[in-house]
């Protein structure tokens, strides 16, 4: 938010400097027309820029000719907007709507629609919007150091709620968990997310597409990591097998940091899976009740593994 508003500030300065060098009417204008191009990334810069340079201009003729065929009344500004705002909406130029006012409140206070007022408007537009664009696209912060940061936390509360989830597998009495790191890793994934989103819209001669495919299957895990929370509320009783479950969530602990896709966890499921069908029946419903939901943790970790062996990168 700092950089941005230091942008516009710049921006602003020298938009106004550059319209009164050029002689133009209303060079303070350029200076608003500065402020409102400049944006969060330099793709929006871009794309917000086109649509507002094409916006002011469809507005700067339909203004001309609403003047020129109704005259310079009040009421002409209020049909201006019941007219235009719409039409801009529906055409997806509502970017454009506060420079496409500027433009024509311009015309209605110069009472005037000939050539040179519209030409004057048009340098102000290209001026005002052009330099928002090239100071927007000379700095913007790098995004890497935080979304490392973020990366790092996300790993070491996934690693934590894995450690919570073995150890009451292991024994029913475990000290009792808030369940606060839950909250926080979803937190932690929308910011990276959101973080990602801006790193790749701030790319644009260079793909930046690793942050933004880390974090959607971060995203996807935790996803998965609540429904393996509401089956490992289903074990009420202290088993082998959920002992047996519980080492794979403490290897789980160890790989969800690493870069690249061990299929360690995997191999260990594939073991308990077999030994699972091995095992004699349940003698009790109770025992049923939680080896069936220990199957069924064990199906969702499947998934778990199944993400990030897609998503994450194999060793050569």
């Amino acid at each position: 938010m700092i950089i941005r508003v230091i942008k516009m500030a710049i921006a602003a300065l020298l938009a106004v400097y550059a319209a009164e060098w050029a002689g133009l009417a209303s060079a303070p204008s350029a200076g608003l027309l500065a402020v409102i191009g400049v944006d969060a990334t330099k793709r929006r810069s871009l794309k917000g820029a086109a649509a507002r340079l094409l916006a002011s201009v469809l507005s700067l003729c339909f203004a001309s000719l609403l003047f020129i065929v109704c005259g310079f009344h009040i009421w002409v500004i209020a049909a201006f907007v019941l007219v235009v705002y719409p039409l801009l909406v529906k055409a997806k130029l509502q970017d454009g709507v506060v420079s496409a006012l500027v433009v024509m409140l311009h015309l209605y206070v110069a009472q005037r629609t000939d050539y040179d007022m519209l030409a004057g408007e048009l340098s102000l537009l290209l001026l005002g919007l052009g330099i928002a664009t090239v100071v927007n696209m000379l700095y913007t912060p790098n995004a890497d150091r935080k979304l490392l940061v973020l990366r790092k936390q996300t790993e070491r509360l996934f690693g934590h709620i894995f450690y919570e989830i073995g150890g009451y597998l292991k024994n029913k009495d475990h000290p009792l968990w808030d369940g606060q790191e839950v909250l926080q890793a979803e937190e932690t994934i929308r910011k990276g997310t959101e973080l990602a989103r801006h790193n790749e819209e701030n790319a644009l001669f260079r793909p930046e597409h690793d942050w933004a495919v880390y974090f959607a299957m971060r995203k996807l895990q935790f996803e998965s990591i609540e429904r393996m929370l509401e089956l490992s509320a289903q074990v009420t009783e202290t088993l082998p097998q959920g002992a047996a479950v519980a080492e794979l969530f403490e290897l789980l602990n160890e790989d969800v940091r690493s870069d690249y896709y061990t299929g360690n966890a995997e191999t260990k499921l594939a073991e308990l899976e077999h030994a699972f069908k091995t095992m004699p029946l349940p003698a009790a419903r109770a025992e049923f009740e939680v080896r069936s939901a220990l199957l069924q943790l064990c199906i969702e970790l499947r998934n778990y593994l199944s993400i990030a062996k897609r998503r994450k990168k194999r060793k050569a």
